[in-house]
């Protein structure tokens, strides 16, 4: 009888690292401990544990979770699905399991679940604020934390429960689109490698000045002390909320509005020259590798609340703002000549239609140009009747009124602006800390954009058609971003240690010196297991595409190369490994 071999790819990519950082967290467990089954015998939490898995290794929307769980095997090959570990079992995941799973996880105490899972992540990894502390769920010795808020786009139609769940309603818009629905997505990262430990959904008309006293509060409530340090954007500058926090005992670092008497106030004293920089930061250009950006500050008066301002001057931000300032005004330049070839035509023939058109045209630049309307009378000759002009033809004249535009730059306004470039107020009420480590620690606020951007670009957020289950689906993707964070954290500090600067596992073998998520996804993208059967029996599983250099960066995330072991059965089953 003729034994009948068969060759079987697999693919495997990223899938060891995700399930080992989520069993270290013990992700699979906190969902089982807080997402009641009710009466279905299925166990949401091995679901809502795959779409994690999903979110991070290739996002796809619920109708789709099920073709991505068949898609890791090779198409060009005949074999059996139950040899490779997709047997009935997982066949038996769908769209509508999903749903069910995200409706139980909806309903489940998701702010107790956050808190234990972020206390676990922060004791297991052990970060640490700029003072060397460490948090534990005990003592609460978390020191900085960053916040700030992005809004998450929808379009198409939603079902909407108007009693239950997140609201999505049109609102201020930061990805550009006022005419679709959104909701407001607010993050909470740690100083140390940027790790969300927390998060809040707001509807979507909700405006950042509400957001901080409740995120706050949130905080203190999980963290179980006052006594950190809250950044947060130029929202949190209102005067209930600053009040509130110090009030509370609560310590903020935030942007000073452009927009308050103080800050006018220091510009004229700016420009009669009485202000006294010092010298307080130097740090690598992160865009120049050889150049430095230095940074001056100086402690200004308070606030007409009684908190005292930090300003500060950078000198790149010094040559971005002019760049940017000579951007606009070329561009206002360009229009104005544009506009001065149109004028006594169409809509632009009274002085009214054309101021309006130059102010429209200068919005933002308008102080940096005098101009003026010129009406000049012209005297017009024109036959009294129709027909071609001859020997009897009888003229009369009419005056008319031409209109001419003339501009000029206003040096003295873009000399003054000058010299507000690069500066920033601070506002604060951090009494232990020196002017360096509070500058400091406001510079850390952008990588929280990073995270952001992360959340809607890496991780595409996917569409679910049901409001209640958006607001869930939003805890796995907080939990996703908490997983790629700590890995791309974890790689660093690894590459810190052990004085490498750079690893090449770029497309074409190229260097980058901060692995990120996206960079490693790409790198073991080509992965796979190669299963061979005689008679749909497993006879051997190679592992390939698995070079020293995957295994270095492997060591790097501290991830053990056995955790490649699920190439074969039962890969996607978190709870075997419970």
């Amino acid at each position: 009888m003729q034994n009948n071999l068969d060759g079987y790819k697999k693919n495997i990519e990223t899938l060891p690292l995700i399930k080992h950082y989520l069993s270290e967290l013990g992700v699979y467990e906190l969902l089982k401990k807080y997402v009641e089954k009710g009466r279905s015998q299925e166990e949401p939490a091995e679901g809502l544990s795959l779409l994690i898995m999903n979110i991070l290794s290739s996002n796809q929307p619920l109708y789709k979770v099920e073709e991505w769980l068949q898609a890791y095997q090779d198409e060009s090959f005949d074999f059996g699905k139950e040899a490779l570990g997709l047997n009935k079992e997982v066949l038996a995941f769908n769209d509508d399991r999903f749903a069910r799973n995200l409706d139980k996880l909806y309903q489940a105490d998701r702010g107790s679940l956050m808190a234990e899972l972020s206390a676990k992540a922060i004791e297991i990894h052990e970060l640490e604020t700029i003072r060397g502390f460490r948090f534990s769920s005990k003592n609460g010795n978390l020191e900085i934390i960053h916040n700030d808020t992005t809004t998450v786009t929808f379009s198409g139609e939603y079902n909407q429960n108007e009693e239950l769940g997140i609201q999505l309603k049109r609102g201020y818009n930061k990805d550009g689109r006022p005419d679709c629905k959104q909701i407001v997505f607010g993050l909470n990262i740690t100083e140390d490698g940027n790790v969300p430990i927390s998060y809040q959904v707001y509807d979507g008309n909700t405006s950042d000045n509400n957001t901080h006293q409740v995120n706050w509060n949130e905080l203190r409530e999980m963290i179980q002390d006052e006594q950190f340090i809250y950044v947060a954007d130029s929202k949190l500058c209102t005067l209930e909320t600053l009040n509130y926090l110090d009030s509370k005992g609560g310590q903020f670092i935030s942007i000073f509005p452009k927009n308050r008497q103080e800050v006018k106030a220091f510009h004229d004293k700016l420009c009669c020259g009485k202000v006294v920089w010092k010298n307080t930061l130097a740090v690598p250009n992160s865009r120049k590798r050889t150049e430095t950006v230095n940074y001056l500050t100086c402690a200004g008066e308070t606030t007409r609340e009684g908190y005292p301002i930090l300003w500060v001057h950078s000198d790149a931000k010094a040559i971005s703002d002019s760049h940017q300032r000579q951007k606009k005004v070329t561009a206002s330049e360009k229009t104005l000549k544009k506009l001065a070839g149109k004028l006594n035509r169409y809509h632009l023939k009274t002085v009214t239609e054309i101021e309006a058109a130059v102010l429209k045209y200068l919005t933002g630049t308008k102080e940096y140009f005098n101009y003026q309307i010129i009406a000049e009378t012209q005297v017009v000759r024109k036959q009294n009747q129709r027909g071609q002009p001859g020997k009897n033809t009888k003229y009369e004249e009419k005056t008319k009124t031409i209109y001419r535009l003339e501009y000029q730059l206003n040096q003295e306004a873009l000399n003054k602006a000058s010299l507000l470039d690069g500066i920033f107020p601070l506002v604060h009420n951090v009494i232990n800390l020196t002017d360096k480590k509070i500058l400091e620690t406001y510079k850390k606020q952008p990588y929280l954009e990073k995270r952001h951007s992360t959340f809607k670009s890496v991780n595409q957020v996917a569409p679910v058609k049901k409001n209640t289950r958006i607001e869930a689906m939003l805890f796995l993707h907080f939990v996703a971003l908490m997983v790629l964070s700590l890995m791309e954290r974890n790689i660093r500090l690894s590459m810190a240690e052990q004085n490498l600067e750079k690893l090449p596992i770029l497309p074409q073998g190229m260097n980058t010196k901060t692995p990120t998520w996206s960079n490693l996804k790409y790198f073991f993208h080509q992965v796979y297991a190669l299963i061979i059967t005689e008679d749909q029996e497993i006879l051997k599983v190679t592992l390939k595409g698995l070079s020293h250099l995957h295994k270095k960066v492997l060591r790097l995330l501290n991830v053990p190369l056995s955790a490649y072991d699920i190439a074969c059965q039962d890969w996607w089953r978190f709870s075997l490994s419970s």
